[in-house]
């Protein structure tokens, strides 16, 4: 025998399905309320502070974790133990410290807090990100000629991962070869990019390459190589002058001294020709006689 179908029924399977759904979507913020509420920036090698929500001043415990690893906190009646090294804990803020940041440092933390021996724990979950700057990006000329360019793109030191990105959108440029590598020492990512550049349709200005931001200096392609500058025979000239000038000078100046030596050469008589030369004045002779 078929079921019979009533309004009743279909009332009821749309009031379960209204409680189903209000039951879920409380059930999911429930869930959420363990997931990161708070979002925390910090700098490679720069201070980050965890500040775990409290609604009391009086605290039993206060413990920051990231996953199962103790980082910091405190205990009201017992010691905390061992602590992590770049940690220290402000009891009054119920904050905890960070410094000497590194990109192990991070992901998903834990605030655990707790009002009295006997209250239940409340849990708040901190993500701290983490970010380097890149170096500003090295342009290189690798290859030049006059039908094309080759030209790389570098830079290094930066967090997170970031491709390096060209300004320049055309037809006349190819993406020869691209990277992002890791440092395994310091976790931080290079960065590098070699295009290739058409110069048939002549030199292409206001180029520029770019990473996590940092832009490098503008550039041109497809020039003209720099030609050496005109010879000029001008300081030879000045220089041939500068020896005739001095030349002429020194020959002046022999010729003036050879005159002087020829005017004062002829030989004076070895007493005086006459009586005036002599100091004896002529009119006393003539009285005399």
């Amino acid at each position: 025998m078929a079921t019979r179908w009533i309004p009743e029924n279909f009332l009821n399977q749309r009031l379960s399905l209204w409680v189903l759904c209000v039951l879920t979507v409380m059930r999911n913020v429930s869930g959420n309320e363990n997931a990161a509420q708070i979002q925390l920036r910090g700098e490679l090698g720069g201070n980050v502070s965890f500040s775990c929500p409290a609604t009391q001043e009086s605290l039993y415990l206060l413990y920051l974790q990231k996953g199962s690893s103790f980082v910091n906190g405190h205990y009201a009646s017992k010691s905390v133990g061992r602590t992590w090294e770049n940690t220290w804990m402000d009891q009054d803020k119920k904050t905890v410290h960070m410094h000497s940041l590194n990109v192990s440092h991070e992901g998903d933390y834990t605030c655990v807090i707790a009002y009295n021996e006997h209250s239940d724990t409340k849990e708040t979950v901190v993500h701290l990100s983490i970010k380097a700057n890149y170096s500003k990006p090295e342009v290189k000329v690798l290859h030049r000629d006059d039908i094309h360019w080759l030209v790389n793109c570098s830079s290094h030191g930066g967090y997170p991962r970031s491709p390096m990105i060209w300004n320049q959108e055309s037809q006349m440029m190819e993406d020869v070869n691209s990277s992002v590598t890791r440092d395994d020492v310091t976790m931080t990512f290079n960065s590098s990019s070699t295009v290739y550049f058409n110069c048939s349709m002549g030199e292409i200005r206001s180029i520029s390459c770019s990473v996590g931001g940092i832009d490098s200096q503008l550039f041109s392609v497809c020039k003209p190589k720099d030609r050496p500058p005109p010879t000029t025979h001008t300081p030879v000239i000045a220089g041939t002058i500068c020896v005739a000038l001095i030349f002429f000078i020194g020959i002046g100046l022999c010729l003036r001294i050879k005159c002087r030596r020829g005017q004062g050469g002829g030989t004076k008589p070895a007493g005086p020709s006459t009586q005036e030369e002599q100091g004896t004045p002529l009119t006393a002779v003539a009285v005399a006689s």
